[in-house]
C-alpha cells in the first residue's frame, strides 16, 4: 500500500511540477510579448526584470536597466511613485519621461505601479506596466490645434456667427457679431436662457437656430416672427428687419441656421450667420423702377423653389428691342427647374447693350446672383451720365459690387457684354470668365470670326483691384449677324461628341436669315443632336444679333377678322411687291392669315391678326399673329399630310408645311413663323391662290 502511495505522490508531483512549468510558460510569454512595457521591481526599488517594450519605450539598454534603482532617479515624481506602490499603493503616473540615462530624448508615458503581496501580507516589490502615449499626445494636439482653426475661423468669418450647444447655451461669438450687437464675446459666453435674443429683440426668445431644436409643434408658433423663412436640406433660411442692432440703427439681415451632428450623427449644437443685406435692399429701390415689385418677389424667393423659379422668369426680358437696323431673337432653357445662365438687351438712347451671364449653381443661389446682376447692369446704365458707356467700367462696377455682397469664394459671375452704336454699327466688346466666344458673320467678303475675350470669373476670391477688363471693338456690315451663346449648349456632350463643332455649321449655313430662323435651326439641330430632348445638361442661352441686309424691307398689317379682309391684304400685297406674284410665299401665307381668323380670333370683330412681312435679296419671311388662345402647334406641325382624319387646322398647317422652307410657332401658339429661300414669282392671277 505504501508503494502504490510513493507511485501516486510521485505522479502528482510530476503532474504540478509540468503544471507549474506550463503555467510560468505562460506568464513568460505574456510578460515578454504584451504590447506594453512590463518591468519587476523589488522590495528596495531596484528593477530585477523587464520586457523588450520596456527596453524600447525607456531607451536604455536591458544590462543597464536590471539592477538600476529607481529610487534615485532624478524624476521626483516617478519616484515618488515607486515609494507608494512600495507602501502598497496603486499609483498611477503621466507624463513626459526624461531619457537620463542614455539620451536628452523625451517621451511622453502612462504608468501604472502595482505592488506585489506575498501570501503573508508582506510587500515584496511591484510591476508597472509602461505605455508610450507620445501617438495620443500628438493626435490630441492636432484635435486641439483643428478646433483654434477653427474658432478662429469662425471668429473671423465676416457673417456675424452664433453657435449654441444642445442645452441653448453660446459656444461661438464672433467679432462680426460682436460689432453688429455692441455685445462683447467674454459677456456672453456660456450663457443660456436666450440671452442672446436681447440685442435683436430687446426680450428673451426663440431666434433662427431654436426653431432647429424645437419639437415640430413648437417649430410652427415661431415661424410668423419672420417675413419668409424656407428650408434648404438641413438648412433654414430667413429675412427679417431688425431694429435694435448697430446701437438701434437696425438692418435687414439674412438669417441661415444648421443643425450641429457629431461622427455618430446625434444633434449636439445649431449654428445662425446673419448677413447684413440693407445696402443691397436700398440699392434695389434706387435703381429700378419697380422697386417695390422686386423686392416683394425677392422676399418671396425662399418661400417655395416654384416661387423662385417664377420670380426668375419674370427678370428675363419680355420682350427684345425694335431698333431700327437691326433684328433680335433670343431663346432661354433652364437645365433645372432654376437656371443659372441669365441675359438681357438695354437700349438707351442710340446705344444698346447686349450682355449674358453664366453663374455658379441651378437653384435658388442661381436665381439670386442673376438678380444681382442684372440690378447691378441696369442700375449702371440708368444713372450713368455717360453717352459712351465704357464696357470696362461697367465690369468694374459690377465687380466693386459684387465684392461688397460678401459672396462665398465658391461663387462667380462668368460675363459677356456688349455695346453696339446703332448710328455707326460699331460693336465694342468685352468679358470676365466667358468661356462661349460669339461668332460672327459678315456678308461682305464672306467673313467669319469669333470674338474671344480673356480674363478670370468675377468672384469675391479675387480682389475687385486686381481684375483687368479688356475692350475690342469691330464695325459691323450689312446683313452681319453675331450668335452669343452660354456653355450650356456648346458643351452639351452625346456619345462623348460635344456640340460646339456642329453649332459653327448650323449657324453659318444660315446666318442669312432672320434671326427667328436662326434660333429655330439651332433648337431643331441641337433636338436632333441631344436624342429629342431641347432640355441640356446645363442652362443654354440663344441670341442672336443682326444687322439689316442692304435692300431689306419690312411691311407691317393690322386685319379685321373677317375673310374678306384677305383679298385686300393680298392686293396691297401685290402692289408692295411690284404686281409680282409668288406662289411659294402667298399659299403658306394665306393658309396662316385663314387660320388665323377662323381658328385663332374665331371670327371676333374685336380682335385682330397682325402681319409682318420681310423682304430680303435671299428670303421671305412672315409672321402671323392672331390674339386668340393659341394651340399646341408641335402635335399638328410634323404629322404626315393625310387627306382623310386630319381636322381642317391640322390638314391646313400640314399643307403649308410642304409650301415653304421653315414654319415654326411661339410657344403659346398664337404666332406663326414663315420664311421662303430663293422664291420665285409666276403670271399665275393672284385669284388662283384662294379658295
Amino acid at each position: 500500500m505504501s508503494k502504490r502511495f510513493e507511485r501516486k505522490t510521485e505522479a502528482q508531483f510530476k503532474n504540478e511540477k509540468k503544471a507549474l512549468e506550463m503555467s510560468s510558460e505562460k506568464y513568460r510569454l505574456i510578460f515578454e510579448h504584451s504590447p506594453f512595457g512590463i518591468v519587476h521591481i523589488d522590495n528596495k526599488g531596484v528593477i530585477t526584470d523587464c520586457n523588450d517594450n520596456f527596453v524600447r519605450i525607456i531607451g536604455s539598454p536591458r544590462k543597464t536597466l536590471i539592477g538600476f534603482d529607481m529610487l534615485k532617479m532624478s524624476d521626483k515624481r516617478i519616484v515618488d511613485a515607486v515609494k507608494r506602490m512600495l507602501r502598497g499603493e496603486m499609483v498611477k503616473f503621466e507624463g513626459e519621461y526624461h531619457h537620463a540615462l542614455t539620451s536628452s530624448k523625451v517621451t511622453p508615458i502612462r504608468e501604472l505601479f502595482a505592488p506585489i503581496v506575498s501570501e503573508v501580507g508582506e510587500i515584496v516589490g511591484g510591476i508597472a506596466v509602461l505605455e508610450d502615449i507620445t501617438e495620443r499626445i500628438s493626435t490630441e494636439k492636432k484635435l486641439q490645434d483643428a478646433h483654434k482653426r477653427l474658432e478662429e475661423i469662425i471668429d473671423f468669418l465676416p457673417d456675424a456667427t452664433l453657435v449654441i450647444s444642445r442645452e441653448g447655451r453660446v459656444i461661438a461669438w464672433n467679432r462680426a457679431m460682436e460689432k453688429m450687437t455692441l455685445i462683447p464675446k467674454a459677456q456672453i459666453m456660456g450663457r443660456g436662457n436666450y440671452e442672446y435674443a436681447l440685442p435683436f429683440y430687446n426680450k428673451r426668445r426663440p431666434v433662427l437656430l431654436d426653431l432647429l431644436l424645437m419639437p415640430a409643434g413648437k417649430f410652427a408658433r415661431h415661424i410668423e416672427n419672420y417675413e419668409i423663412i424656407q428650408w434648404s436640406g438641413d438648412t433654414l433660411h430667413a429675412e427679417v428687419y431688425v431694429p435694435n442692432i448697430y446701437g438701434g440703427r437696425g438692418a435687414y439681415l439674412l438669417a441661415s441656421a444648421s443643425r450641429l451632428r457629431n461622427v455618430s450623427g446625434e444633434i449636439f449644437g445649431a449654428i445662425e450667420t446673419l448677413r447684413d443685406i440693407t445696402e443691397r435692399k436700398e440699392s434695389e429701390k434706387k435703381i429700378k423702377d419697380n422697386a417695390s415689385e422686386l423686392g416683394r418677389l425677392y422676399h418671396q424667393l425662399n418661400e417655395a423653389v416654384e416661387k423662385a423659379r417664377e420670380f426668375h422668369e419674370r427678370i428675363l426680358p419680355k420682350t427684345l428691342p425694335t431698333a431700327k437696323g437691326i433684328s433680335i431673337a433670343a431663346h432661354y432653357q433652364t437645365a433645372q427647374k432654376l437656371g443659372g445662365d441669365f441675359y438681357d438687351v438695354v437700349q438707351v438712347g442710340n446705344k444698346l447693350i447686349i450682355y449674358l451671364s453664366d453663374v455658379s449653381g441651378h437653384g435658388m443661389d442661381g436665381a439670386m446672383l442673376n438678380v444681382f446682376v442684372k440690378n447691378t447692369i441696369n442700375g449702371y446704365l440708368a444713372l450713368s451720365p455717360e453717352k459712351n458707356f465704357s464696357l470696362k467700367k461697367i465690369l468694374q462696377f459690377l465687380s466693386e459690387q459684387y465684392n461688397k455682397e460678401n459672396y462665398p469664394n465658391d461663387c462667380f459671375i462668368s460675363i459677356f457684354i456688349s455695346v453696339l452704336d446703332l448710328e455707326t454699327f460699331e460693336f465694342s466688346y468685352s468679358g470676365a470668365g466667358f468661356q462661349n466666344t460669339p461668332l460672327v458673320y459678315q456678308i461682305t467678303g464672306n467673313k467669319k470670326s469669333m470674338l474671344q475675350v480673356r480674363g478670370l470669373p468675377i468672384t469675391s476670391a479675387v480682389s475687385a483691384n486686381l481684375f483687368e477688363f479688356e475692350e475690342n471693338r469691330i464695325s459691323l456690315t450689312p446683313g452681319s449677324t453675331i450668335l452669343f451663346s452660354t456653355d450650356g449648349l456648346t458643351e452639351q456632350t452625346v456619345n462623348d461628341v460635344m456640340y460646339a463643332d456642329r453649332l459653327k455649321r448650323i449657324f453659318y449655313e444660315n446666318s442669312r436669315l432672320p434671326p427667328d430662323i436662326i434660333v429655330q435651326a439651332v433648337n431643331k439641330d441641337f433636338q436632333r443632336f441631344n436624342n429629342g430632348c431641347l432640355q441640356g445638361d446645363d442652362d443654354i442661352t440663344i441670341l442672336v444679333l443682326q444687322v439689316d441686309p442692304i435692300n431689306k424691307k419690312e411691311y407691317r398689317f393690322k386685319l379685321e377678322s373677317r375673310f374678306a379682309e384677305i383679298e385686300h391684304f393680298f392686293e396691297r400685297i401685290f402692289m408692295l411687291l411690284n404686281h409680282r406674284k409668288g406662289d411659294s410665299l402667298l399659299s403658306p401665307l394665306h393658309e396662316l392669315v385663314a387660320n388665323a381668323i377662323e381658328h385663332g380670333n374665331k371670327f371676333n370683330r374685336e380682335k385682330f391678326v397682325s402681319v409682318v412681312l420681310v423682304v430680303t435679296d435671299d428670303y421671305l419671311f412672315a409672321t402671323v399673329e392672331d390674339q386668340g388662345e393659341g394651340f399646341d402647334w408641335k402635335e399638328k406641325i410634323f404629322v404626315p399630310l393625310e387627306l382623310d382624319g386630319l381636322k381642317e387646322r391640322g390638314r391646313g398647317i400640314a399643307l403649308t408645311r410642304l409650301c415653304c422652307d421653315s414654319l415654326f410657332y411661339n410657344e403659346k401658339g398664337n404666332k406663326a413663323y414663315l420664311v421662303v429661300n430663293g422664291f420665285t414669282f409666276t403670271d399665275k392671277p393672284w385669284q388662283a391662290l384662294l379658295p
